[in-house]
């Protein structure tokens, strides 16, 4: 299955309600490829929905570190203000 076959199929369990499912799809993603930053954001909001609080807040942390290292400095910023507002949320 290529990425984008993965991440569609991840955003329909997604929209459907299966997170667990979504988050799975996307961690074999991040296993294939750990530098992948959608698939960090992705499983995030999949574990947000399963009250994963550390589980998301270590991938929209992941996103930002490879979004830095790449040197989409913007992207790092929205990840990381993204998450101090999800943080905000949920104390």
């Amino acid at each position: 299955m290529s990425t984008q076959e993965i991440y569609e199929q991840s955003d329909l369990l997604f929209r459907r309600g299966m997170y667990k499912e979504a988050a799975a799809n996307l961690t074999r993603e991040i296993d294939r490829n750990p530098n992948d930053p959608i698939a960090h954001i992705g499983r995030a909001n999949a574990r947000t929905r399963m009250n994963d609080i550390q589980g998301a807040v270590e991938d929209f942390n992941k996103a930002a570190d490879i979004y830095r290292a790449t040197g989409k400095l913007e992207k790092a910023d929205q990840i990381l203000e993204r998450l101090q507002s999800f943080q905000r949320n949920n104390p």
